[in-house]
């Protein structure tokens, strides 16, 4: 369905001209609002309504259209495929176990005038799915295409030859300017850690996202590397943001449901501002359930490890993190933040 009709856009076929203007402004304004997971939503109805499912979320029905299945099986990799960003889970995230869509739900949201044009739009299409539905989701598409095609004019060329402490510097300029719910920093050391166990046999897991906990991707850790057999040699939890009893518990459960009896996990902070709330032994280091926790310093780490790699190195890791950087699925705002820092370093 995703995949017929962005062709049609594409191929200038779509119908999505033909909604009138307040409806296309609704459309535009959630399309680019900041707050993310109603234009998800959006195209989760839309599309359900497309293949035939009668049900009205606006009246305590929406979940009989199986949103979640449909978005995160469906609808989520079609976008991917084509090009077009995904951003959160709208039916997870602003709608999660949210039967009814409403003026009511839409007032509690974060960003209340978004989820009202949400609203409206709904129950303007519901009244005749039929003729309504497919010029909606054509309009959305129209506007995903065109920010898929502004993005691709944000991409650059990965920087080479710099000194350890020119990359640890771009490094945490990008993390400070955008760091994008805590992605930028998994992603920087995501790339340092791949490009550093290069040639050894190891291997590390896919970036994943960091709106999603571990236990709820059932995985070790932020970054994992794996030796042979798949065993873990190093998990690394990765973040810019306060550590506390809570997110120690979380990871805890993390590596005892998926750490293959790993019991060491490093985390990649801001020391000490990062740990002022725990009691450390030697200021680093924290055992629970018998699992060993040593903190350390992101902005040491990185210059660190920048220099172990040497300058051939560097520019394959940074090959990487440009890679993630020009990736479509990556926020505006870390494009347009390393542009910044790329044009004034000359």
């Amino acid at each position: 369905m995703i995949e017929t009709a962005a062709s049609d856009v594409k191929g200038l076929r779509g119908s999505g001209s033909t909604l009138d203007r307040e409806r296309r402004s609704q459309v535009r304004k959630i399309c680019i609002a900041r707050a993310q997971g109603y234009r998800e939503v959006l195209i989760t109805v839309l599309v359900a309504w497309i293949d035939g499912v009668e049900f009205d979320p606006c009246n305590g029905n929406f979940y009989e259209c199986s949103p979640r299945a449909v978005f995160e099986q469906g609808i989520r990799p079609a976008l991917i495929a084509l090009g077009l960003k995904s951003r959160k889970s709208g039916p997870l995230n602003v709608a999660k176990a949210q039967r009814t869509l409403d003026e009511d739900w839409a007032r509690s949201r974060e960003d209340p005038d978004t989820a009202l044009n949400v609203v409206a739009l709904l129950k303007w299409a519901k009244q005749n799915t039929a003729r309504r539905a497919t010029p909606a989701l054509h309009a959305v598409l129209e506007e995903l295409i065109a920010e898929a095609q502004e993005l691709s004019e944000l991409s650059v060329a990965p920087p080479t030859a710099l000194s350890a402490t020119q990359a640890a510097n771009r490094a945490l300029r990008l993390i400070e300017l955008a760091p994008n719910a805590g992605n930028t920093a998994q992603a920087v050391v995501h790339a340092v850690v791949s490009t550093f166990y290069e040639g050894t046999g190891a291997c590390i897991d896919e970036l994943g996202r960091a709106s999603e906990t571990n236990l709820t991707a059932k995985k070790a850790a932020d970054v994992t590397v794996r030796g042979p057999w798949s065993r873990r040699l190093h998990l690394y939890e990765v973040t810019t943001k306060i550590i506390d009893s809570n997110r120690i518990r979380d990871s805890d459960e993390s590596v005892l449901a998926h750490g293959d009896g790993a019991n060491c996990v490093t985390w990649i902070c801001r020391m000490p501002e990062n740990v002022e709330g725990l009691l450390l032994d030697d200021a680093t280091l924290l055992s629970t359930l018998g699992i060993r926790h040593e903190f350390v310093d992101i902005r040491s780490w990185l210059l660190v490890t920048m220099e172990l790699l040497g300058e051939e190195r560097r520019d394959r890791c940074f090959v990487t993190l440009i890679r993630y950087i020009n990736d479509g699925q990556t926020d505006r705002a870390v494009k347009e933040a390393w542009l910044t820092i790329h044009t004034g370093s000359h």
